[in-house]
């Protein structure tokens, strides 16, 4: 597996990692909320919504950095675009807290709601992101990139299959060929899930097929299975996500605006009433 790979995982587990920590502070904060430790007017509770509306409004140095490259004295783009994924979710968490999970006033309900609308526009976008890129590279690159990995794994899980023909023929039909945009967006999404939907059908049948041989070494070879799985289809679906992630944007910044806006009135309402 080329170098390229790693890094992927590494963000993969770091994500996962930042989303269960506030999903634990979260679960922790609902946990006793009944007692209002926390209140939105006064306290630490108004010091959380200060620091999370900061954080969100931190959230437009990121693209700042990205399109001005005056700016690199800030940073690498990469790095605040990790920093951009924290705040994403950092905030909103924070906001919530200062909330204490009510909705309080009108206008705080409007900033509530849109900013839960922007987080998980934002989980969203992060999704389509994942499925677009491969580390930092272009489009062409990344597809080398991602066909030179293919080609490593294939080589090492080739034997595994070669001596049986039913192994063989399964794992020839997970070759999954790329989606094309011609017909609308729509229709490649409906063939992006049938064929997700076949590669696990097929993923699982290799599998049982392995475990009945009573196969040595089945456990490290399925596991190279699902990652073999995860980049043939990472592949054939590459220009539907970019495509996706590009609409994505057309609609996340006005989302973005809505809530800058909302969260502006509910603040200036909070301190003059």
């Amino acid at each position: 597996m080329s170098a390229i790979a790693k890094p992927q995982s590494d963000r993969h587990w770091a994500s996962l990692l930042t989303g269960a920590l506030l999903g634990t502070v979260l679960l922790l904060a609902w946990r006793e909320h009944d007692y209002r430790y926390i209140t939105p007017e006064q306290g630490p509770g108004y010091w959380l919504g200060i620091i999370g509306g900061l954080s969100m409004l931190a959230l437009l140095l990121y693209p700042l950095r990205k399109r001005k490259r005056s700016l690199a004295w800030m940073g690498s783009v990469r790095g605040w675009f990790k920093v951009h994924q924290f705040l994403g979710l950092f905030g909103p968490t924070l906001v919530v807290i200062h909330s204490n999970f009510g909705l309080g006033s009108i206008n705080g309900q409007v900033a509530l709601v849109s900013m839960l609308i922007v987080a998980f526009s934002g989980l969203i976008g992060r999704y389509f992101y994942g499925r677009s890129h491969y580390g930092l590279l272009g489009h062409q690159r990344a597809l080398n990139a991602m066909a030179e990995d293919r080609d490593q794994q294939r080589e090492a899980l080739a034997p595994v299959f070669a001596n049986d023909p039913g192994l063989a023929a399964k794992w020839e039909a997970m070759q999954i060929a790329p989606i094309t945009m011609d017909q609308g967006v729509l229709p490649a999404v409906r063939v992006a899930l049938a064929q997700g939907r076949a590669a696990r059908r097929l993923r699982r049948a290799l599998k049982k097929a392995l475990r009945a041989q009573d196969h040595p070494d089945a456990r490290r070879i399925e596991q190279q299975l699902a990652r073999y799985s995860r980049l043939v289809l990472k592949m054939a679906q590459f220009s539907l996500f970019e495509r996706l992630l590009s609409l994505w944007h057309v609609l996340h910044m006005p989302l973005f605006i809505l809530l800058i806006i909302t969260a502006t009135f509910h603040v200036v309402a909070v301190h003059m009433y």
